[in-house]
């Protein structure tokens, strides 16, 4: 049995935990991307973006407070439908977390370049010397997570004034300064018509991206004092802080444009400086105090939230060990209480992600997929759990639960199926290799049998996973269009919620995985069946 994690975090340290993911290099890069693909309907794209994310979000807060454990998204999946499906969504999991510090230290560098020439090219890719930069600030960041995590919270917490600050003075600062409000008309197509392109900037733009910063509060739900109060509270708290942030810098960013960038529309959005889009246009409009400004953020919010993240990844591989998935020894927690070898592993897999990838936004486009594909799963384990363990004690209780997890798994696999084909392609491609080698393992080298796999409680993922393949396969050549793909993208959802369901273990497993968590105690004549 390992040492047990410290429980030092109160709703205020969670919050700013949630912000300080939420507010990284989204911030600085998003509006931009969000303007090119919707122009100003990317404020409505941002609206949409909070609502699925908050739905998701409270579906996690009563999952998050049935089981208060670190890294309880390792867990979740195992206990509602067994080991095999644990194991791959396991390594989505794991996938979606080490992946984001590296992304946001890659923005760091990305601005920094724009002062100290040399870091990256002019596509955005990683230099050598970016590379070698890049490791040194994932290293700084290991460092701090050795810390206890009142620590690690309350230099986030210092860290977050900052990280708020800086955007709110953004806001106010261009908006006084520009305000080029006909931008707000200048579109070719009426709403109506633009729906596509709004549904798009979802998925594209970096907007799930940024909002994903909800999780660090699921993620750190086992240090939490009060997870049945402060879970709820700080998830939807963080989310409405975080859409009242964009909503602000969307429009200061839409009145700020030149319009005469803006002669051939908004997807051929052009202007100098566009490398670093808030630092370009406060330099457009003379404020050269603020360009500084916004260049030492652009180290300031993109390292707190890939410090944070490093922390939560950490929490996610120690689970994993805990499952029984990594060795022992990764369980290893030191003095401080922190799990010191996972946050070793963390660092050690995000460094596989500083190679060189297209651009940012390509970044969290398969980031925001990785991340839905691996929370998706959320709404089919509550649905589960209150059908076979409707008496299990919920501090926080989903209103209207069917209709929420039901719309939450629709809204996931649809901004999962608006990153694209090709984002799908390489996605479900990485899946269907970890499950490869995992069979490899089980099979040839672990000499276990092929009924031993919980094989049947997996049965809905290959019809899920190669439906959205085949629905994203026929919308790229045109075989299905807006709309209906939509239609389509729903009847296979609730198709799958269904069977997902169908598929599950039975009350007897479900209570045995909950037993061995410490979140139930088996009753006897329970003891006695097994």
């Amino acid at each position: 049995m390992r040492q047990p994690l410290k429980k030092d975090a109160g709703i205020s340290a969670l919050i700013s935990a949630c912000l300080g993911s939420i507010v990284g290099s989204g911030w600085l890069f998003g509006p931009f991307h969000a303007a090119q693909i919707a122009g100003p309907y990317s404020l409505i794209a941002w609206v949409i973006g909070a609502l699925a994310i908050s739905l998701l979000a409270m579906v996690y807060a009563e999952l998050s407070t049935i089981m208060p454990l670190s890294g309880a998204v390792i867990h979740f999946p195992r206990i509602s439908h067994g080991e095999l499906t644990a194991r791959i969504y396991g390594w989505i999991n794991f996938l979606g977390y080490v992946c984001i510090a590296p992304v946001e230290t890659i923005a760091i560098l990305a601005y920094s370049n724009n002062f100290w020439p040399g870091l990256t090219t002019s596509s955005g890719l990683l230099t050598p010397k970016g590379l070698a930069c890049a490791i040194i600030l994932l290293a700084a960041f290991t460092s701090l997570n050795f810390l206890s995590i009142r620590w690690v919270l309350r230099i986030n917490n210092w860290s977050i004034w900052w990280k708020l600050a800086i955007p709110i003075i953004t806001i106010i600062t261009l908006t006084l300064w520009s305000g080029h409000t006909s931008n707000l008309f200048i579109d070719h197509q009426p709403i109506k018509k633009s729906w596509p392109r709004i549904l798009h900037a979802i998925a594209d733009s970096g907007i799930i991206f940024s909002f994903l910063g909800f999780r660090q509060a699921v993620e750190l739900s086992g240090e939490s004092q009060n997870p049945s109060r402060s879970l709820p509270l700080s998830i939807i708290g963080s989310v409405g802080i975080g859409l009242i942030l964009y909503l602000g810098l969307q429009f200061a960013f839409l009145i700020s444009i030149p319009p005469s960038s803006l002669s051939n529309g908004w997807t051929e959005l052009k202007f100098s400086g566009m490398a670093g889009p808030f630092a370009g246009l406060a330099a457009i409009a003379g404020l050269s105090w603020l360009v500084k400004l916004l260049y030492i953020d652009a180290i300031i919010s993109p390292g707190g939230t890939s410090y944070i993240y490093l922390t939560t990844s950490a929490r996610v591989t120690l689970a994993m060990a805990d499952a029984g998935w990594l060795p022992r020894f990764v369980q290893k927690i030191n003095k401080a209480g922190t799990p010191w070898l996972a946050t070793l592993i963390s660092f050690l897999a995000g460094i596989i992600f500083l190679f060189p990838f297209p651009s940012w936004q390509k970044m969290v486009e398969a980031i925001s997929s990785i991340a839905l594909l691996a929370y998706a799963i959320g709404p089919i384990t509550l649905l589960t759990l209150r059908k076979k363990m409707p008496h299990l004690e919920r501090p926080f209780r989903l209103p209207l639960f069917r209709v929420s997890s039901s719309l939450s798994f629709i809204i996931s696999n649809f901004i999962i199926y608006w990153a694209g084909y090709h984002t799908l392609t390489i996605l479900l491609g990485l899946i269907a290799l970890f499950f490869f080698i995992y069979l490899l393992h089980f099979i040839a080298i672990k000499h276990q049998s092929f009924r031993s796999l919980s094989w049947k409680e997996s049965l809905w993922i290959f019809p899920y996973f190669s439906g959205l393949w085949g629905i994203s396969y026929a919308n790229k050549v045109h075989m299905v269009k807006f709309p209906l793909d939509l239609v389509y993208i729903s009847i296979l959802s609730l198709a799958i919620l269904i069977l997902a369901i169908y598929c599950s273990s039975n009350e007897l497993e479900i209570s045995q995985s909950l037993t061995e968590l410490d979140i139930i105690q088996m009753k006897p004549e329970q003891a006695k069946i097994e």
